[in-house]
């Protein structure tokens, strides 16, 4: 879990490991899923030792059902999501073969990691911004502000159960909104014990 920003070597190297070693420092096959952006982890992997890095922008729903899509997630020893908008992460890939596919590498035991917005969609419950992002100041003075738009989870990671995360959490200021977060998923989705780590 990154909260976006520089990317933390130590926790890259530590998610790599993870995913288990092939020899002295080499690790697997990563899978770097995100729906802007370009190929920057791949190099950036590689030289921690990734056997190989495979970055995919999936931005349609399409892609995200198609061959090629599901047959690299498939082999993934590592899946992580780079930042962007988690907005479209929920529209263009909730149901599709995408997240049937990573749902299935969590399940046997395969890592998966995020950063910015690709931490945001972890959770068992998102925090989706369709509409804006939220800011403390506006929803603490209305929980039901139409920026406040939460989800079910787009994965399913057991070790998140009943959690919603939140990216760049003190550089804004994001105290406020994760308790507003944490009341409207109590007050609204049943959930009876949320928890947040920003």
């Amino acid at each position: 879990l990154a909260g976006g920003g520089t990317d933390s070597d130590a926790g890259m190297k530590w998610l790599l490991a993870r995913g288990g070693t092939r020899s002295a420092g080499k690790y697997g096959d990563v899978v770097v899923l995100r729906t802007s952006g370009t190929n920057g982890y791949n190099k950036y992997l590689v030289n921690f030792g990734a056997n190989s890095v495979t970055s995919i922008v999936i931005s349609s729903v399409t892609g995200a059902n198609s061959d090629y899509v599901k047959n690299a997630i498939t082999k993934a020893e590592v899946v992580f999501i780079a930042g962007g908008d988690q907005s479209t992460y929920v529209n263009l890939w909730k149901g599709t073969a995408l997240q049937a596919a990573v749902n299935a590498r969590v399940a046997a035991g395969y890592p998966i990691g995020g950063t910015s917005a690709g931490l945001a969609v972890l959770g068992k419950y998102v925090y989706a911004a369709f509409n804006a992002s939220s800011t403390s100041p506006t929803v603490l003075a209305n929980p039901y502000d139409v920026s406040v738009t939460l989800t079910d989870a787009l994965f399913t990671v057991p070790i998140l159960d009943d959690l919603l995360t939140d990216s760049h959490f003190v550089v804004r200021d994001r105290m406020g909104r994760l308790v507003t977060f944490l009341a409207r998923l109590q007050q609204d989705y049943n959930a009876t014990a949320p928890r947040g780590i920003g």
